[in-house]
């Protein structure tokens, strides 16, 4: 997972446009936390979620250099990752309406985490 900076600040940013312009379908806060601490707090714990899948998945020995399936292995963890957060409402300050905002939630993170590897590698071909 490279780049995890910009995983660690992506999913906060993503929670919180989500949450502001859907506001019936994402929800950030509860009586604890301000809506900013939801989306950090929650964002923390779905970027942990989404690396222990990673992690999981490159010590048994998967390979991941077809594309399609590296970028289906990240929207499934980052999916699953929204889900658990958003069951744990009342902890982690995160609620979703359905199973189908985690999916799509997920799937956005994978399609961005896609392009990052995409100019990540690129990048280091030209200073070869």
């Amino acid at each position: 997972m490279e780049n995890r900076l910009l995983y660690i600040f992506f999913w906060p940013l993503l929670l919180f446009l989500a949450a502001s312009i859907f506001t019936i379908d994402v929800v950030l806060g509860t009586y604890r936390f301000s809506t900013l601490e939801a989306a950090v707090y929650s964002g923390f714990w779905i970027t942990f979620l989404a690396w222990v899948v990673w992690d999981f998945v490159k010590a048994r020995g998967i390979s991941l250099n077809n594309k399609i399936l590296a970028i289906t292995v990240l929207w499934l963890a980052n999916s699953a990752g929204v889900w658990i957060v958003a069951r744990f409402a009342h902890i982690t300050g995160l609620g979703i309406s359905s199973y189908r905002w985690a999916l799509l939630l997920g799937l956005i993170v994978a399609l961005a985490q896609g392009t990052v590897w995409a100019n990540t590698k690129k990048t280091k071909k030209r200073k070869k």
